[in-house]
């Protein structure tokens, strides 16, 4: 099972081994994000059933141990992309974005939740324009908070310097025609938005929280902030958008260390194996015969 956040999906585990499912793993995308001793008591009840955890960066990992969690039953298995390469001439679809051909363009994608935080973004734009009048602000995606950031934009009278897409499939040729990739979030697992922007090259601007920076590695391939910070986030920004020829080298060894560290085939390869390693476990440790709910059932061991 995969989890968005913890407490989703908690009593799949307890039917499924209930209805006979000998091992049961399930996959956290978010850390622990709650001080309540309830929710601690109630995952961990919970987690009972789960014969492994996995979470998909080291700090998420650590929420989940401060919470209780042995440590030797969490597996981290970073998030994974598939690289999948834009168009190489830029102008066409610039033009047909109605953007200018010298135009700095700062692409997000992300859901318009309070996690992601286009506030942030929208309050740093004013100290970004200041100092790069050419900077234009793409962002894709829905939500909740989507007609809310629609008419704060209106408000704020930046209607000609932020475009709202909506939903797309054509995010690939978007970040081949952008200048730089900016995630706000308040807090994160490891953002496969992120990683996506490295594989393609594109220097990234994002907030210093769990997952993300074990994605971007600051000044290297890109610049990491405190979260809801707008003025830190719009100099950090201008920094990118001013220097190009820097911007570019930190695109470049993003897409290095995205192409060695988070590829979606080494995602894979790290989830079959521990598969195969925690069925190994469960019929090393599995009886002859099993008493559940007051019945005997009979388990019988099947050769791969």
């Amino acid at each position: 099972m995969h989890a968005g956040i913890f407490w989703e999906a908690q009593d799949i585990a307890r039917i499924a081994k209930h209805s006979g499912v000998p091992v049961v793993v399930r996959t956290e995308h978010l850390p622990f994000l709650s001080d309540d001793p309830g929710h601690r008591t109630q995952y961990a009840k919970a987690m009972r059933h789960v014969d492994q955890l996995i979470c998909v960066s080291n700090q998420a990992r650590d929420s989940f141990v401060d919470v209780g969690i042995a440590s030797e039953r969490i597996a981290v298995i970073r998030n994974g992309v598939r690289v999948i390469t834009g168009p190489e001439d830029r102008t066409v679809l610039r033009s047909t974005l109605g953007f200018d051909p010298d135009s700095r363009i700062v692409l997000t994608v992300a859901r318009y939740t309070e996690q992601k935080d286009h506030r942030t973004l929208l309050d740093a734009i004013p100290t970004v324009l200041e100092r790069e009048p050419r900077a234009r602000f793409l962002w894709v995606g829905t939500g909740p908070l989507e007609k809310v950031m629609i008419d704060a934009v209106h408000r704020q009278g930046l209607d000609r310097y932020v475009m709202f897409l909506g939903q797309r499939d054509d995010v690939p040729e978007l970040m081949a025609v952008a200048d730089l990739f900016a995630l706000p979030s308040r807090f994160e697992g490891l953002p496969l938005a992120v990683i996506e922007a490295m594989a393609a090259g594109l220097p990234v601007v994002a907030t210093r929280v769990c997952g993300t920076t074990e994605a971007v590695r600051h000044r290297l391939t890109g610049l990491l902030v405190d979260p809801s910070q707008p003025i830190t986030l719009g100099s950090a920004l201008v920094e990118v958008l001013t220097k190009p020829e820097w911007a570019k080298q930190l695109g470049e060894r993003g897409r290095v260390r995205a192409k060695r560290c988070f590829s979606a085939d080494r995602m894979a390869r790290q989830t079959l194996a521990l598969y195969d390693n925690v069925l190994s476990r469960s019929r090393a440790a599995m009886p002859a015969r099993k008493r559940v709910n007051n019945r005997t059932v009979q388990f019988i061991r099947v050769a791969r």
